[in-house]
């Protein structure tokens, strides 16, 4: 490990506070965390982090072909980042493509659509509670990062997964 020393680096003031009481740098490799099944046919997500303080997630959403993630209102911010393929909102009149990023306010209702051959695979990170609607326009159910949590782990213990406790901080 390349500890900052006098000898190759300038210190900051609070180094050791910092050292002591901060959250520590990580990496996820991506063998290190499993692809779960996700709200619709062909629809799968990755868990990258789980931010405790904030209620923040950090995932991949994976869809494997064309294809649907419902009618869904966010109570948070969401940012995405395109990584492969395509999508959009239905209600919206643009087309995120790789290197595309997405800011969206809470409040927003939309429907996630990829009718890209190939689907997409795109990082999102969400904060606070996601609800769905159904074809009807009624609540169908809701996400927050404890549901993100539980699916994980419940993924990961039915699959005889190790559960991977860096996402956790």
């Amino acid at each position: 490990m390349n500890e900052i020393t006098p000898a190759n680096q300038f210190i900051p003031e609070h180094y050791d506070v910092i050292r002591e009481f901060g959250t520590k740098d990580r990496h996820v490799g991506d063998d290190e965390t499993p692809w779960i099944p996700y709200v619709a046919e062909g629809a799968f997500w990755k868990p990258l982090r789980f931010d405790l303080a904030s209620g923040r997630v950090w995932a991949m959403l994976w869809v494997q072909g064309p294809g649907i993630i419902g009618r869904h209102q966010h109570h948070g911010s969401v940012v995405g980042f395109v990584v492969e393929g395509s999508w959009y909102y239905k209600e919206y009149d643009w087309v995120a493509t790789p290197g595309s990023m997405i800011s969206e306010a809470p409040g927003g209702i939309h429907t996630l659509v990829t009718d890209h051959p190939t689907g997409m695979k795109s990082l999102f990170v969400t904060e606070g509670v996601m609800e769905f609607f159904g074809d009807d326009g009624g609540y169908a159910g809701s996400q927050s990062m404890f549901w993100n949590i539980d699916e994980y782990v419940k993924h990961c213990r039915k699959h005889n997964l190790k559960i991977n406790e860096k996402l956790f901080y």
